[in-house]
């Protein structure tokens, strides 16, 4: 499986990865990571995001904060974390249909 991360600039230019998926989280027992548990950091990851673009949005708002790049980075950010849950759930709805499809 490919690495999926979505990648950013920030306001001094260097990248950041942000992994959506939280592969690197170790586990107590050495197992790998079962699908539902990664889909689940997933949706928490967006979860995340989409919570800090708020309140970047909201700072900007009433001028709490003076960094308008960073704001944006940090929506754009939100706005494609979300396109990509969006599309990796029509996948997995689209592979569970082909499911049913063949199983009657």
């Amino acid at each position: 499986m490919s690495n999926l991360n979505l990648n950013g600039t920030s306001s001094v230019g260097q990248s950041k990865n942000v992994d959506l998926f939280n592969r690197d989280k170790p586990h107590l027992d050495g197992s790998a990571q079962d699908f539902s548990e990664l889909f689940k950091n997933f949706i928490e990851n967006v979860n995340a995001i989409q919570t800090q673009a708020h309140i970047a949005k909201s700072e900007l708002d009433s001028g709490k904060s003076k960094n308008v790049e960073e704001s944006i980075l940090k929506i754009e950010l939100a706005d494609d974390s979300l396109k990509l849950m969006m599309q990796v759930r029509s996948k997995m709805l689209d592979a569970y249909n082909e499911i049913m499809r063949t199983q009657s």
